[in-house]
C-alpha cells in the first residue's frame, strides 16, 4: 500500500529536491513539462502534444486527477458522471464508514445500483488541480533591504497570505503556496475542493485486498485493489454540502479506458500527488535513519501490531472496528522494514558519500567557494552524531502507543471534557460530549484495547528505569503499587469505560477527577514524551535546515555545470513520472515477468485463510474461463508493474498508456526498492497496478453491476 503514517506531529525527515541522471527518474511539476520534459517524453513513445498534458486554459491530463483528502491518495476521473476510480485502500476508510455486522461492505463488497443507493462519506473530500504558477519573485521581492535575518520569513509569508486571499477569489479556491529547492523557489497552487463524495462501488476485501499484509510491498501482486466513488456539486456543477438535490459533476477532463492492455517496455505515465521523498538526504542523515530512526519505530511497531493483528483476524467484529486503522499502521512497518533492507542492499551510505565528494571537489576547484562552503559536511556530520537514539524511542514509543489504542486517543479528541478551572459543564455541552463519546465508542473494543495497552506498557519497559516514563508513585497511591490493576482500570475502570461512567462524569467534572483518571495519567504520560522526542526531533532538523540550503545551491551548481535536468522533491503537489512497462530480477537468477493473471490467484488459494481466500462466484469464474472480452487468450490479466517513479500518495494513480488512456490503477510498490523515498533505483524500483480489465472484469462478470458498466462504455477504447 501506499498510505501516508503519523499522527498529529510532523515526518521525521526533509522533503527537499534532487538532479537526475536516470531516464525514468522524477516527480515532474506540471507547469514545466512542456519545456523540460515533453520532447524526452516523445522520444520514449509519448504520442501526444505537449500542451495535453498541462493546460491552464484548456482540458488537459492533470484536470483528470484528484486528490483524497489532501494526503490519503490520488482518484482518476473515468466517466462524464464524476465518476471516480482509486485504488482499494485510499477507498477503505469509507467503505468501513458504512459498514456494519447487517450490511458488511468489506466481506460483501458494496455496488450502488442507482443514485438513491450510492453512499455519502462524511469527512472526505476531493481536490481538482486547477493551475499553478511560479510567484517566487512576487515574495522574494516582498522583502526589504537591511532588516534583521529572523524577519524575512515574516515578510514572506505577509505575502504568501496576500497572495492566497487574492487567488482564492472569495473563497472559492484552495490556494497553496510552497517551498521548492529549500525554500530557493516559490510554486502557488490552485485547487477546488469539493466534499458531496459518495461511495459508488467496491469489490469485497477478499478481492481488494487479496493477498493481505503478506503480499503488501510484494510483486508478483493479483490484488483487485480498486474502489469507485463519485463527486457531486450542485446544478451549476459547483461546489457544494451534501444534500440530496445535488447532481453529479460533469468534469472538465475523464480518461478513455483502453481494452488494448499493455506490452512490455510500453511507455506509461502516472499522475498524482506523491506526499514526500527525501532524496536529497546526506550520508550522514541515511546512516541515522538506518542506526537510530527505523530502528526505534520497527521496535514499537513489532512490540504492539501484533496484538491488533491478532485480534482482527480472530473476530470479524473487531476486524470490523479496528482493519482500517491497523492497516495503515501495518504499511508504514512493513515499508520501514524494506527501506532498511533495501538502502543497506543498494548502498545507499556509500552512494550519497560519492556524491558528497563530488561536491567537495567543486567546491574545491574555486577559491571563493572554499570560503562560502567551509566546513558544510563537517558540521552536518557533528548535527548528526549529535542525534540521541533515547529520543527517538520516546518519540516513537509514544507516537505507537497512542496510535495504536483508540481509547487512548478520547481524552483528545472529546475536547471539552476537562473543564476549565471552576467551571461546571452546561446541559448543552454535557449533551454534545455523549453524543461524540457514543460514536467514537462504536469502534472501540474493551478487551482489545487491554490488550494493546498491556503490549505498550511492556514496550516502555524495555528503556532502561532512570530513563523511562514512570507512574510508580500514582499506582502506588491508587493501586497499592500493583500496574496490573492499573492497567485494568485503564480500560474497565475509567471514566471512559462506558457511557453510564462517563455521563456520571460529565454530571460531575473537575480538573482533579479528570487528571486522576487512570486513562487520562496514560495519556498525559505518553503526551509528554512524545513532545520530548518531537522537541529533539524539531531541533535536529532546524540545526540542519541552512546547510541543506548550502548544500543543495553547491549541488545545483554542479549539476548546472554538467547540463542535467531536477525535479523537485514530492511535497503533496501534482506530478507526472514517465517510465515503462518492465519486469525486474531482484536477485541472480531471479526474473519476476511484468504481468500477472488469474492463474495466480487460483495458485495463491487459502481455503479460510483471512487473506488468501477466493469468493466463490469468482473462483467459478475462474475455474470456467469465463473472461469474456477482458481476457488475454485463455487468460485474465490482473496486475502489472513498470518503472513509474512513485511514493506515498500516488495510490489511486492513474497508470496512462502513450495516447492518454487508462491502463491501470497504482495501488503499491516493490519490496526491492523501498528505497524510492530516498533513492530512485531504476533497476529496482517498480509500481505496482491492477490492470484496467481486471477491475472493469469484476464490475462486469463478478458484481453484474450493470449501471456502472453502462456509465463506463462510453469511456472503453480500443483501436
Amino acid at each position: 500500500m501506499i498510505k501516508r503514517f503519523l499522527l498529529t506531529f510532523p515526518i521525521l525527515l526533509f522533503a527537499c529536491c534532487i538532479y537526475s541522471q536516470n531516464t525514468f527518474e522524477g516527480f515532474w511539476l506540471p507547469k514545466f513539462l512542456e519545456k523540460y520534459n515533453c520532447q524526452e517524453m516523445k522520444r520514449l513513445g509519448l504520442q501526444l502534444p505537449c500542451d495535453s498534458l498541462y493546460n491552464s486554459t484548456a482540458p488537459s491530463l492533470f484536470n483528470g486527477i484528484v486528490q483524497f483528502n489532501h494526503d490519503l491518495g490520488t482518484g482518476a476521473i473515468i466517466s462524464e458522471k464524476g465518476l471516480i476510480l482509486t485504488s482499494y485502500q485510499t477507498g477503505y476508510p469509507y467503505i468501513v464508514q458504512h459498514a456494519t455486522e447487517e450490511h458488511n461492505f468489506i466481506n460483501s463488497g458494496f455496488w450502488a445500483n442507482s443514485k438513491e443507493e450510492e453512499l455519502y462519506c462524511p469527512g472526505l473530500s476531493v481536490r481538482f488541480f486547477i493551475r499553478m504558477e511560479d510567484v517566487t519573485s512576487l515574495i522574494r521581492n516582498s522583502v526589504p533591504k537591511n532588516i534583521s535575518p529572523i524577519s524575512p520569513s515574516v515578510w514572506m509569508q505577509n505575502r504568501m497570505d496576500e497572495l492566497i486571499k487574492i487567488y482564492s477569489n472569495n473563497g472559492q479556491y484552495i490556494v497553496e503556496i510552497k517551498p521548492f529547492y529549500s525554500g530557493n523557489n516559490y510554486y502557488m497552487f490552485i485547487y477546488e475542493e469539493y466534499t458531496d463524495i459518495r461511495l459508488v462501488g467496491a469489490p469485497p476485501v477478499s478481492i481488494g485486498k487479496f493477498g493481505g499484509e503478506t503480499d503488501n510491498w510484494v510483486w508478483p501482486r493479483h490484488s483487485g485493489s480498486f474502489s469507485l466513488f463519485r463527486v457531486y456539486g450542485d446544478s451549476l456543477g459547483n461546489p457544494a454540502e451534501y444534500t440530496s438535490s445535488n447532481v453529479p459533476l460533469h468534469p472538465k477532463y475523464s480518461y478513455a479506458i483502453s481494452l488494448d492492455g499493455i506490452q512490455k517496455d510500453d511507455f506509461t505515465m502516472v499522475l498524482g500527488f506523491p506526499i514526500a521523498t527525501n532524496r536529497f538526504m546526506t550520508s550522514y542523515e541515511i546512516s541515522n535513519l538506518l542506526t537510530k530512526i527505523n530502528p526505534a519505530f520497527l521496535e514499537a511497531c513489532d512490540a504492539i501490531l501484533p496484538t491488533i493483528q491478532n485480534a482482527i483476524y480472530g473476530s470479524e467484529k473487531i476486524r470490523l472496528k479496528y482493519s482500517d486503522w491497523f492497516s495503515g499502521l501495518a504499511n508504514n512497518w512493513k515499508q520501514k522494514r524494506g527501506e532498511n533492507y533495501s538502502l543497506t542492499r543498494f548502498n545507499a551510505v556509500q552512494r550519497r558519500q560519492a556524491r558528497e565528494n563530488r561536491v567537495r571537489d567543486w567546491i574545491a576547484r574555486d577559491s571563493t567557494r572554499v570560503i562560502e562552503f567551509a566546513n558544510l559536511f563537517e558540521d552536518i556530520e557533528r548535527i548528526c552524531a549529535d542525534l540521541d537514539p533515547l529520543y527517538e524511542k520516546y518519540f516513537w514509543y509514544s507516537n505507537m502507543t497512542l496510535l495504536s489504542s483508540k481509547m487512548l486517543m478520547l481524552p483528545m479528541q472529546l475536547r471539552g471534557v476537562k473543564p476549565e478551572k471552576g467551571e461546571h459543564l452546561s446541559a448543552k455541552n454535557r449533551e454534545i460530549l455523549l453524543e461524540n463519546y457514543r460514536k467514537l465508542m462504536t469502534n472501540i473494543d474493551l478487551d482489545t484495547e487491554l490488550k494493546i495497552l498491556r503490549a505498550s506498557w511492556k514496550l516502555w519497559q524495555r528503556i532502561p528505569e532512570k530513563e523511562r516514563p514512570s507512574l510508580e508513585a500514582y499506582i502506588a497511591k491508587y493501586f497499592n503499587g500493583d500496574t496490573d490493576a492499573f492497567l485494568n482500570a485503564m480500560v474497565h475502570h475509567s471514566i471512559f469505560t462506558n457511557e453510564k461512567q462517563f455521563a456520571k462524569y460529565l454530571k460531575r467534572a473537575s480538573i482533579s477527577r479528570f487528571e486522576r483518571d487512570p486513562l487520562v495519567r496514560y495519556f498525559y504520560l505518553n503526551m509528554e514524551y512524545l513532545a520530548r522526542g518531537e522537541a529533539h526531533r524539531v531541533a535536529y532538523q532546524e540545526a540542519l535546515a541552512e546547510l541543506h540550503k548550502k548544500y543543495l545551491f553547491a549541488l545545483r551548481e554542479l549539476r548546472y555545470e554538467n547540463d542535467r535536468a531536477m525535479y523537485p522533491n514530492a511535497n503533496g503537489t501534482p506530478r507526472l513520472s514517465y517510465g515503462k512497462v518492465s519486469d525486474y530480477s531482484p536477485s541472480d537468477g531471479v526474473n519476476y515477468n511484468f504481468y500477472t493473471t488469474s492463474d495466480g490467484i487460483l495458485q495463491k488459494e487459502i481455503p479460510g485463510h483471512p487473506e488468501f481466500s477466493i469468493p466463490e462466484k469468482l473462483k467459478t469464474l475462474l475455474i470456467n474461463q469465463d473472461f469474456g472480452k477482458y481476457a488475454i487468450g485463455s487468460q485474465l490479466p490482473i496486475c502489472f508493474i513498470t518503472n513509474n517513479d512513485i511514493a506515498g500518495g500516488n495510490a489511486g494513480s492513474p497508470v496512462l498508456n502513450a495516447k492518454g488512456q487508462l491502463v491501470g490503477c497504482v495501488f503499491d510498490g516493490n519490496w526491492e526498492a523501498l528505497t524510492n523515498n530516498i533513492i530512485y533505483n531504476a533497476d529496482k524500483q517498480r509500481a505496482i497496478a491492477v490492470d484496467i480489465r481486471y477491475v472493469l472484469f469484476i464490475i462486469d462478470k463478478f458484481a453484474e453491476a450493470t449501471r456502472i458498466m453502462n456509465e463506463l462504455s462510453s469511456s472503453q477504447q480500443t483501436d
